[in-house]
């Protein structure tokens, strides 16, 4: 979307950017982390790997604080979507998607040569039956007490 709207006149990249910009959760780091953990690219990877175990030995765990989400400041020159970011300039916290996943594990599927998403560390399906009938069953509930 960045690259894309590159091409607009100067008039109109001062409205589109600060929209851009204000809707960054994309590029919020810890999305950015689990993406370059799943890139083809295996230096990616290690990266991405070195990054949240190093944001693991900063951060305290869950139950004893809370992550804050700022939205971080866009690059918008970058031409990859690990460079949307300044990451010397941001505080980075480990995905809580993979709170449950230790770092033996994680060392090991990098230097297996897999991503993330080929080792199954991850899996989660996004759209099911399952999710529909939670949906339902929400839906069912919340208008029982509205």
């Amino acid at each position: 979307m960045i690259k894309n709207s590159r091409y607009l006149p100067k008039r109109l990249l001062k409205v589109v950017d600060p929209v851009i910009q204000h809707n960054a959760y994309f590029a919020h780091p810890e999305n950015l982390l689990l993406s370059m953990l799943t890139d083809e690219n295996l230096n990616l990877r290690k990266i991405g790997l070195q990054r949240i175990l190093k944001a693991r030995e900063k951060t305290p765990t869950a139950e004893t604080s809370v992550r804050s989400f700022l939205l971080p400041k866009l690059n918008f020159n970058a031409t990859k979507y690990y460079e949307m970011i300044d990451w010397s300039s941001i505080v980075v916290s480990p995905p809580p998607v993979l709170r449950n996943v230790s770092n033996a594990v994680l060392v090991s599927s990098i230097d297996n040569q897999l991503s993330i998403g080929q080792s199954n560390l991850l899996s989660f399906p996004c759209h099911t039956q399952a999710v529909e009938r939670t949906v339902k069953l929400i839906t069912e509930a919340s208008k029982k007490f509205a």
